[in-house]
């Protein structure tokens, strides 16, 4: 007479088979290990010097990530001419969110010997220097009302605007997800123009704890 196995048994040997076949979870984001400058975005523009400097500041390229469903990454990258670059990165997964935060000062010119009237010119420039870089848990409600008040101001469909003149600031938006890669840039945006940028550049800067105090920083 053969023996028969309980049912306890064959649940075991069932369930030691499943964990034997199953494959580990690929992450929610994997950033793609190129950090060449071409990385970082889908095609040269004349603000290639807002490019440089999110690599200078160890931030992952976005454009090639591959982001499973229900998660999200947003950028708002801020390149004032006066005062530090600042960068905010709102990572948003199905069970965790987080916001990371770095500001870096501009690359700074070097000077070449003086010629005899007196003068220099610049021979070329010094990288900026990383001067914060933080990382913060959020409750992830608290980040899918910010991603949705976003989609409500329109700003992924807000038309793209080349620089407009010398003193200023860039505001780049980046957003990837399982859908692709978007980008949204400003010179100089504000209330009435560009209201969408300028609105959501306040609430991550805010998110991210780098909000100007002063207005004279503000632009």
């Amino acid at each position: 007479m053969r023996p028969v196995r309980s049912s306890h048994a064959i649940l075991l040997l069932t369930a030691l088979a499943a964990a034997c076949d199953s494959q580990p979870e690929a992450p929610a984001i994997g950033y793609v290990a190129d950090t060449s400058l071409a990385a970082f975005t889908p095609a040269p523009d004349s603000t290639g010097f807002v490019t440089v400097a999110i690599r200078q500041m160890g931030e992952p390229p976005l454009p090639g990530a591959t982001v499973r469903k229900g998660s999200t990454v947003i950028r708002f990258v801020w390149a004032r001419s006066f005062q530090p670059y600042v960068a905010v990165r709102l990572v948003i997964e199905p069970k965790q969110c987080s916001v990371v935060t770095t500001a870096m000062t501009a690359e700074q010119p070097i000077w070449g010997s003086p010629d005899k009237p007196g003068g220099q010119m610049a021979i070329g420039t010094s990288p900026g220097k990383v001067i914060r870089r933080d990382s913060m848990p959020l409750l992830a409600g608290d980040c899918k009302a910010l991603r949705s008040t976003l989609d409500r101001l329109g700003l992924w469909q807000v038309p793209s605007r080349p620089m407009g003149g010398v003193d200023g600031s860039v505001w780049r938006f980046e957003r990837v997800d399982a859908n692709g890669y978007t980008r949204v840039q400003w010179w100089s945006p504000n209330p009435t123009e560009g209201h969408q940028l300028w609105s959501a550049g306040l609430a991550l800067l805010k998110l991210g704890g780098a909000l100007p105090s002063g207005p004279h920083e503000l632009y």
